[in-house]
Order: structure tokens, then C-alpha cells, then sequence
């Protein structure tokens, strides 16, 4: 059973302590709160979100174990053992004894799970890229410790030559690559062209920024500042310079989408060389798109890839690899949410049928022990809150001395029917009343005669004398 960390937030962070803004210290809780929430349904990338963005306001040794935690339930083992192994740290200690213990237990689960891969004959100066980031290390071996699964692997040299190759690692596999260099396809070489030509002071600032920190191998950064460059003066150098980076880091959709802008205003005298570079950059990004196939039921359900609604006109959607959360919603239906995992140039099929919301139906009777049917079945006693299918059902209520209630309802695909049923007395027959009074009576004058004869003592008895019906009703 898996220990969550959910009180830390209500005590004092236990390192060193740092002033913390007492709103900030609010969200900071509220965050955690709500990734402990997400992690009870499972749904771990958003509570790995929500500690990771806890842990950015008010860093606190409960909200990295939980960070660590939420890494490996994704598979991200070589993340979770360096998560792991900072929480473990002496300098911000955990007091949680229990807690310490687990996590050493996770720390040795999870470095069973890292791969390992051994690459040689590495050429001197060559940058080492795994799925589109760069690994730190230098000399001809590098020993890359990776998570398990489909992973690209691009060795680069400085003076344009390059591998691509990828590898599927299972969890605690150790493997071994040999790397061949070979020269730079036509498409590589659209990173080395000039840089373009910004006239906004605000764009070529942008472009700057990315341009560093595309030398610093920060290439989610780069692709923000290019963006930025290109949304307030999108110049074809620009656009280039974007459409690169994006492809480097994985993204072949926004990388397309960048180089078919490019194509369609180019620089003024660019060569058909350079053209023809561009076109098989765009061919090789879209055989690296994966296939995503999405079956559903009803048809009309709409399909959302990562927090945004995509169309389903089409069979088969590409989509960039990698891991993404696709949901389907439909009116009247619970949606349906999956966590996929795709390879470049794969293909995958998700085949979904929602299940309809259930209809309801409330009854409160105004005896409270009645009887409730519904549709011949005895569902309850009294006030019944129940789920049912959507149609027409036959509600029925009995009671002791009252009148049998019966009402048929028609309730829609998550609709709500409430019963609120009044019941009636049962009404006696004419000749009861008269017969019970009579009855009564005689009941009553047999009572007393009883007594008085009880108390008359040891005197002779009188003779009986019973008269006549009315007599004896006066008696």
C-alpha cells in the first residue's frame, strides 16, 4: 500500500528555515492537497504536477517524497532515484522515521528499474542526445543510466557528422552500442545557415535569447524564445531557426508546421539546395510522427489529447511520440481518461465505449417504514435515493392501512425523478363501525360484570336473567 505524505504541510518545514509568505504558504498546501487527491485516483502525471508546482512555492522534505513517488508510478525511474536521493540528503532531514524507511525501500525498487546503456567508440567533442536531450559526459565511452522503454539516441560531432539510432530498454537492462559516425544528411545542415535578418527590437531580442540558449543545450527554452521571436516579427530565418530546435527536442508537429511557413516565403535568393534540405527536414519529421487510432462509442464523443479538443474527422490522427493523456467526454456518458505512451513512427489503437451516466430516482413515501418498489422489485423502506437505467419504470408503495401508491416515471440519461408520494388512508366498510361499536360494548359490560361478580363475595349467586338485545344494552 503505497504511504502518501499528507499532514507535513501542517508543521514547520524542518531544514533550514526560510521566511515564507503566508498566501504563498496557502497555495503551497492547497497544491499538495490536491496532488494527494489526484494520486488516490491514480491519475499521476497531474499529481506530479501539482507536488512538483507545491514544491517550487515551499520546497519540504513530505513534498519530495511524494514528487519521487509520483516519478516512478511513471516509469521515470532515473528521475525518482535522484528525487529520492535528494530527500534523503542530510542537509533538509525528515523526521518521519516510517517515512525515511519507505523511502529508502523506493530508492532501491527504483535503481532495479533504471536501464543502462554503454556507448563506445564515441568521436572526441561529440554531444549525446537522448530523445532530443543532451546527456552530460565526455571521452569515447559514455554510460547513460536511462528509463526503460523506446528511447532516440543522436551522436553528434562538431564538425557535422552524425548517428541516429533507437534502442527499446527493458527496466534493469544493461546494453551495449557501438557508435558509427557517418556525414550529416542534407536535412542536418539547416542549423548551420546564417542567422536571419530582425528588424523588431523586441524579436531580435527574443531570437538572442534563444540563440544562447540553444548553444547551452537548453532547447525547451530556445523553442519558447524563438516562438516569441516569430510571433512579433516571423521572419523565414526565424521560422528555420524554430522548426530546427523543434525537431531536435521531438516536437515534429510544431516543427512542420515551422518549416512549411519557411517554404512558403523563404529568404530572398535561398538555393534549391537549401530548399530540397528543408523538404526532407519536414519528410523525416513526419515519418517520426506516431499513429494514433481512437475508437469510440457513441461517435459523437469528443476527443481531448492533452488538455486540448482535437478533430476526429479523420481515421488516424499523427501525433508527436511520447506520453500523452487522451480523454473522451460525451453528453450524458462518463468520460473515459488514458495515459498512452507513443513511439516515433509507431502506431497505436485506443478503443473506448463510454457507459452511460445513470438515471436516478428519489422516493419519499409519507409513511416512513412504506414499502418501495420499482418495477416490481423491492428496492427500500421508506425515504430511497437509487441509480437506474434511463426509461420508464413503475414506482409502487405500500403500506400498512393505507392505500397502494402507484406512478410510472420516464427518466432521461442522467436525469434526476423525484417521487414524493402522499399516501391515503384505507377506508373502512360501512357495516364495520356499527358491528365494532356493538362488539365494544358487550365487551365492555362483560368486564365489569366480571369485577362486580369478583368482589360480591361468598353470596348466593343471582339467577341470570338475560332480557332482550336492547336490554342488555342498557344493563
Amino acid at each position: 500500500m503505497v504511504f502518501w505524505a499528507v499532514v507535513a504541510l501542517m508543521a514547520p518545514s524542518q531544514g533550514t528555515a526560510q521566511p515564507v509568505d503566508e498566501a504563498q504558504s496557502r497555495q503551497a498546501r492547497a497544491l499538495f492537497e490536491q496532488g494527494v487527491s489526484f494520486a488516490d485516483q491514480q491519475r499521476w502525471a497531474e499529481a506530479l504536477d501539482a507536488f512538483q508546482r507545491s514544491m517550487g512555492l515551499v520546497a519540504r522534505p513530505s513534498t519530495r517524497f511524494n514528487v519521487a513517488q509520483a516519478l516512478s508510478r511513471l516509469g521515470r525511474y532515473r528521475l525518482a532515484v535522484a528525487t529520492f536521493e535528494a530527500y534523503l540528503s542530510p542537509s533538509e532531514p525528515d523526521r518521519d522515521a516510517g517515512r525515511v524507511a519507505q523511502a529508502r525501500a523506493l530508492l532501491a525498487e527504483a535503481r532495479t528499474r533504471v536501464a543502462t546503456v554503454a556507448l563506445t567508440d564515441v568521436p572526441h567533442g561529440a554531444e549525446v542526445l537522448v530523445d532530443g536531450a543532451a546527456e552530460a559526459g565526455e571521452g569515447a565511452t559514455r554510460t547513460l543510466v536511462l528509463d526503460p522503454g523506446a528511447r532516440r539516441f543522436e551522436v553528434r560531432t562538431s564538425d557535422g557528422r552524425s548517428e541516429r539510432f533507437e534502442l527499446t530498454l527493458a527496466p534493469g537492462s544493461q546494453s551495449n552500442h557501438a557508435v558509427a559516425v557517418t556525414a550529416s544528411r542534407e536535412g542536418d545542415q539547416a542549423a548551420t545557415v546564417a542567422p536571419p535578418v530582425v528588424t523588431n527590437p523586441r524579436a531580435q531580442a527574443a531570437f538572442e535569447r534563444g540563440r544562447a540558449a540553444l548553444i547551452g543545450r537548453r532547447y525547451d527554452e530556445a523553442a519558447r524564445e524563438f516562438h516569441e521571436a516569430a510571433r512579433v516579427e516571423a521572419t523565414p530565418g526565424t521560422l528555420r531557426w524554430l522548426g530546427v530546435t523543434l525537431r531536435s527536442i521531438g516536437r515534429y508537429t510544431e516543427a512542420i508546421g515551422a518549416f512549411e511557413r519557411y517554404l512558403a516565403a523563404p529568404e530572398v535568393g535561398v538555393t534549391p539546395t537549401h530548399l530540397a534540405q528543408v523538404r526532407a527536414a519536414i519528410e523525416e519529421s513526419r515519418r517520426s510522427l506516431a499513429q494514433l487510432r481512437v475508437v469510440v462509442q457513441p461517435t459523437s464523443a469528443a476527443l481531448v489529447i492533452d488538455g486540448q479538443e482535437r478533430d476526429r474527422g479523420g481515421a488516424v490522427i499523427a501525433i508527436d511520440p511520447g506520453p500523452h493523456v487522451v480523454e473522451l467526454r460525451a453528453e450524458g456518458y462518463q468520460p473515459s481518461r488514458r495515459e498512452v505512451e507513443l513511439r516515433p513512427g509507431g502506431q497505436l489503437a485506443v478503443e473506448v465505449r463510454l457507459e452511460e451516466v445513470p438515471a436516478r430516482i428519489g422516493v419519499e413515501p409519507s409513511v416512513a417504514n412504506a414499502q418501495v418498489m420499482l418495477d416490481g422489485r423491492a428496492v427500500g423502506r421508506g425515504r430511497v435515493e437509487l441509480t437506474t437505467q434511463p426509461g420508464e419504470h413503475l414506482v409502487e408503495i405500500q403500506a400498512e392501512g393505507h392505500e397502494a401508491f402507484r406512478r410510472t416515471v420516464r427518466v432521461t440519461v442522467g436525469g434526476v425523478v423525484r417521487v414524493d408520494a402522499t399516501l391515503v388512508r384505507r377506508r373502512l366498510p360501512a357495516w364495520v363501525v356499527p358491528v365494532s361499536v356493538a362488539g365494544g360494548i358487550l365487551l365492555v359490560g362483560g368486564a365489569v360484570t366480571a369485577v362486580v361478580l369478583a368482589t360480591r363475595g361468598t353470596e348466593e349467586p343471582l339467577r341470570p336473567s338475560w332480557g332482550t338485545y336492547a336490554e342488555a344494552i342498557r344493563w
